[in-house]
């Protein structure tokens, strides 16, 4: 990878084939709908998080494809994106990781994921002193086991880097991982408790993980609010609906922005323009 303007963000993360099927509603359980067109879409948190911090800026990714038509779909959409991808890792004997995702004229939609050889990612590749070049920043998301999680936060804080975490859903198990890194952003899903003002994401913020350097709370349409060493603020969103990659927008370019040393609102405003 040649040397551009800025750190790079290394992102430790999944990688998806998705099939978006359209449909008139989403189906009911027992219910069968008739559907279409459909097509196949880059996905992975890890994937989409990569492609968004490289428009920012630049971004490696460490992650995992198996042995079928999949793997080079993915890693076309990473070069393409202008991801470094010489840290991808091939599986001979297992899929790459799958996401079927149906979506409704309003653009609601519905999903199943399938890990594949997003489980296998071989965490000794972190001890590569080349992985690291021009790192300013690891980018971790909850689709991978903690442990690799948790293994790549001690290794980026061991070189004295900045570890910013995207929890989106919840049950994450992710207790191990928090104590290693220095920002988190949560999507509203993941929290214990719902959503349904500014105000209550700010409280959130607030009473999240103080020992954390930053806080971001992730409130859909309603927009955002976010801890920045103690002091709270919130940002409206700039859409009202956001689009299904929206937050993996955002974090990515958030990841690109903090990399650069910037303070958490003004990076927010950025990452909030990013998710369109």
């Amino acid at each position: 990878m040649a040397a551009k303007e800025g750190p790079v963000v290394l992102v430790v993360g999944s990688l998806q084939q998705e099939i978006v099927v359209r449909v008139p509603n989403l189906p009911l359980a027992g219910q069968h709908v008739t559907g279409g067109p459909w097509q196949p879409v880059f996905g992975g948190k890890g994937g989409l998080q990569a492609q968004a911090a490289a428009r920012a800026g630049q971004a490696r990714l460490l992650a995992a494809l198996g042995h079928d038509s999949f793997a080079g779909f993915l890693r076309d959409g990473l070069r393409l994106a202008g991801v470094d991808d010489a840290f991808l890792q091939s599986r001979d004997m297992t899929g790459s990781g799958l996401r079927l995702t149906i979506q409704d004229a309003d653009g609601a939609f519905a999903g199943v994921s399938v890990a594949g050889a997003n489980q296998t990612l071989d965490v000794t590749a972190l001890e590569d002193p080349e992985l690291w070049r021009w790192v300013g920043l690891l980018l971790l998301q909850d689709e991978l086991p903690p442990e690799v999680n948790q293994t790549a936060a001690q290794s980026a804080r061991g070189r004295g880097l900045p570890v910013l975490l995207h929890l989106s859903r919840p049950g994450n198990n992710m207790a191990d991982v928090l104590p290693h890194i220095t920002h988190l952003v949560m999507d509203a899903p993941a929290l214990d408790d719902p959503i349904d003002s500014l105000d209550a994401a700010a409280q959130q913020a607030q009473n999240l993980h103080p020992h954390l350097a930053g806080v971001v709370v992730l409130a859909g349409s309603k927009g955002l609010a976010a801890r920045d060493r103690g002091r709270v603020f919130t940002l409206p969103a700039s859409r009202q609906r956001p689009h299904p990659s929206a937050s993996d927008d955002f974090c990515g370019t958030l990841a690109t922005a903090l990399a650069r040393g910037l303070p958490l609102e003004p990076a927010c405003l950025l990452a909030r323009k990013a998710m369109g």
